[in-house]
């Protein structure tokens, strides 16, 4: 049996031995290693048990039953060899699991309202059963002298008294008091005065500023942070809002009343009535302010790669189809002088690592408004290399592909937090091609 405070994880195992089935037929556990090749993911610790009869393809159906805080580690989907000892079990996947908020990524890049409305719904609902989530939010975000009150009112995209509309009110009504919420999953979405209309609409609207408090949500706070290449911009705006504040009523009031959390704060709070609660805390920790956010928010122009924009699996793909025409990997990306390849094979290796890396990196946003920009084909078709730009053309009519650009052009590709798009390619005249250059 599962040990308390563990976490089931289904996987489906092919067995390379009879000693593991002997064991799981027993009911007996296996204390052994998942360890997944080729993967940015450390080995694992597993307790393995059965959890179902054989299946249709002779696999057997298992839990990994793991410890909370590396659960999050196991990739889904992806190959794990299970090693007790020195001697290999057999292989296996993580089997993949329904979350409704990555099929939500999958079809639309503007999140944000979603995830205000689910956090506005959530936190709803915890008024009527399961309090805790309510109290906890409440004393994430409240004054320390505001007691959590008996019943309150929360509202998505609440109109404040000038128009503008916050994404989360939080209003105990009885004792006059509101907390409005400012919601961004995104650092690249943040604006620097944003947060001082929105403290001037709420004090406007709710019987001045010793009634209000003000919250920003973002992927990562200070406190989140550490040595960090580069500040979010967030962060600075935070800071710039706060400091303006304590200068006019004093620190005291501006950190009683101004607070700067991160998803990772939210995610954090546990609520036992919520399976969706549960998804959503998942997704944050991969996604919202998982490793890629945080080399998006952080990582310092000039230092970005393919891997911290799209991810090692899909930059892998990326390489491994430019390697077919002889151009080798590099992490500083690579400048091709176009005249010692064939044109006709560079430009399609060209559009089958594109295509691969565009299909495989969970980044690459699926809704854009493409921005195709660039007046002088003809200059680079006409050219003796014109066949290869031909090509890299064509991608063109991809949905989240396009060209830009005014005497030299960019291949670049739509990505979920970047709104201006990431350049794969980049012309230097008809001759030349820069690929893959860190940002």
């Amino acid at each position: 049996m599962r040990r308390t405070g563990q976490h089931a994880v289904e996987a489906s195992f092919h067995p390379s031995c009879e000693r593991p089935l002997d064991v799981l037929a027993r009911g007996e556990p296996i204390s052994s290693v998942a360890v997944f090749p080729g993967q940015d993911c450390p080995p694992v610790s597993v307790l393995l048990e059965a959890s179902g009869s054989e299946d249709y393809d002779g696999s057997v159906r298992l839990e990994l039953a793991v410890q909370p805080h590396e659960t999050r580690r196991l990739p889904r989907g992806v190959e794990f060899e299970l090693q007790a000892g020195h001697e290999v079990l057999g292989r296996g996947s993580i089997l993949p699991e329904l979350n409704i908020f990555e099929s939500i990524r999958q079809v639309t890049s503007r999140q944000e309202p979603f995830h205000s409305q689910f956090v506005c719904d959530a936190l709803s609902a915890s008024l009527h059963r399961g309090r805790s989530l309510f109290e906890d939010v409440w004393k994430l975000l409240a004054p320390a002298d505001w007691s959590v009150p008996a019943a309150a009112e929360v509202k998505a995209e609440a109109k404040l008294r000038d128009g503008r509309r916050i994404d989360v009110l939080i209003r105990d009504v009885a004792n006059d008091r509101a907390i409005g919420m400012e919601v961004k999953t995104v650092d690249a979405s943040v604006r620097s005065d944003q947060l001082a209309k929105y403290w001037q609409d709420l004090c406007r609207s709710f019987g001045g500023q010793n009634s209000v408090a003000l919250a920003f949500l973002t992927p990562f706070n200070e406190a989140s942070l550490e040595e960090e290449p580069r500040v979010p911009k967030a962060v600075q705006a935070f800071r710039e809002f706060s400091e303006q504040l304590a200068a006019r009523e004093g620190n005291a009031f501006a950190n009683a009343h101004l607070r700067h959390i991160s998803w990772l704060d939210v995610a954090a709070i546990p609520w036992t009535n919520g399976a969706l609660w549960e998804q959503h805390r998942e997704y944050v920790f991969k996604h919202i302010s998982g490793p890629q956010a945080r080399n998006v928010s952080t990582g310092a122009p000039g230092t970005r790669t393919f891997e911290h924009f799209f991810g090692e699996q899909a930059t892998g793909a990326f390489w491994s189809a430019m390697g077919e025409v002889g151009v080798a990997r590099s992490v500083n990306g690579v400048t091709l002088e176009v005249q010692d390849f064939d044109c006709r094979g560079l430009g399609l290796a060209l559009k089958r690592a594109v295509g691969e890396l565009t299909k495989q990196s969970p980044f690459v946003s699926r809704e854009v408004h493409k921005q195709s920009r660039f007046e002088h084909r003809s200059r680079f078709l006409d050219s003796p290399y014109g066949q290869l730009h031909h090509a890299l053309f064509e991608l063109d009519t991809a949905p989240c592909i396009w060209v830009q650009g005014k005497e030299n052009y960019g291949l670049r590709v739509a990505h979920e937090n970047y709104p201006s798009g990431v350049s794969l390619v980049t012309s230097k005249g008809p001759g030349r091609l820069d690929i893959g250059r860190p940002r």
